[in-house]
């Protein structure tokens, strides 16, 4: 009777010891993707805004999300690479009236301080660069209206 016991104590134990190894081998396998997390702050005439916001890249998707706190619920967009998306559709459609398209290799490319010549045209885009980082770790976007301050505080952008 006593190894009955002891038998169905261990049962539990084993299992769940060996699912923590699998959750463990997901969230491995989840920081091998590109990544850049850090903060936002958007200016307009009267407005002004700030939050947190993520990116993520892998297996050809793209999942970008933006929230105001922690504690609040977050925006979340997944397209694939290929998929052009406006800026308006990414923040709120009241702050940026810009109809431009970004794909989400353009959004990468930004993100690295790269951005491409169409997205040059039509933004004025600044970096700045941390001393020992190849990537930037301020990206300043102006049009006439709104100015977008990223400011990266965790990255991993896998080339």
């Amino acid at each position: 009777m006593k190894y009955k016991k002891l038998i169905l104590i261990l049962i539990p134990l084993v299992l769940f010891g060996c699912a923590n190894k699998q959750i463990n081998s997901i969230y491995e396998e989840s920081k091998a993707e590109s990544y850049v997390l850090g903060k936002f702050k958007i200016k307009t005439g009267t407005k002004k805004e700030n939050g947190y916001f993520s990116y993520k890249q892998g297996n050809g998707a793209v999942t970008f999300s933006l929230g105001k706190s922690y504690l609040m619920p977050e925006k979340r967009i997944n397209f694939s690479e290929d998929f052009k998306i406006s800026l308006s559709d990414i923040f709120k459609e009241e702050i940026i009236e810009s109809k431009y398209l970004i794909t989400g290799q353009e959004l990468r490319g930004l993100l690295m301080g790269k951005p491409s010549n169409s997205f040059k045209k039509n933004f004025d885009v600044s970096f700045t660069f941390s001393k020992n980082l190849s990537f930037p770790n301020k990206i300043l976007i102006k049009t006439n209206k709104v100015e977008i301050t990223l400011i990266i505080n965790e990255q991993n952008l896998v080339l």
